[in-house]
């Protein structure tokens, strides 16, 4: 159990303390620049769908699964990983993977706007 980090919602702060080697110091700076990187996470996806850039949107997927399932960001996580297991080509998926590519940007936007304070105390650390 971790008694000096606040829980928040869509993170699991055991699994991602775990994976970053039960250091609070390294978890809470890892964590606080994931969410300082989210805005650019966003804009990235956003560029690459305005250019209908298919393998540019899949690659910030990517990127983005691979450190929200390290850092235990099962909020992110869980939309990417539905994003990257489902043919974004087929015709009957288009509205369902258009459905989840905006539910992950405004999941991106929440958790930096939920985590501004947080964000602030830990890179004082």
């Amino acid at each position: 159990m971790i008694t000096n980090i606040e829980p928040m919602d869509g993170v699991n702060l055991e699994q991602g303390l775990r994976n970053t080697g039960d250091s609070v110091k390294v978890y809470t700076r890892l964590l606080a620049n994931f969410f300082i990187s989210c805005p650019d996470y966003h804009q990235q996806l956003q560029a690459a769908i305005q250019e209908n850039k298919p393998e540019q949107i899949r690659r910030v997927i990517h990127k983005l699964y691979g450190v929200s399932e390290l850092l235990g960001v099962e909020l992110i996580a869980r939309d990417c990983s539905f994003l990257l297991s489902n043919p974004q080509t087929q015709a009957e998926n288009q509205l369902l993977m258009e459905s989840k590519l905006s539910n992950l940007l405004l999941h991106l936007d929440r958790i930096y706007m939920q985590n501004q304070d947080k964000i602030q105390i830990w890179n004082k650390r």
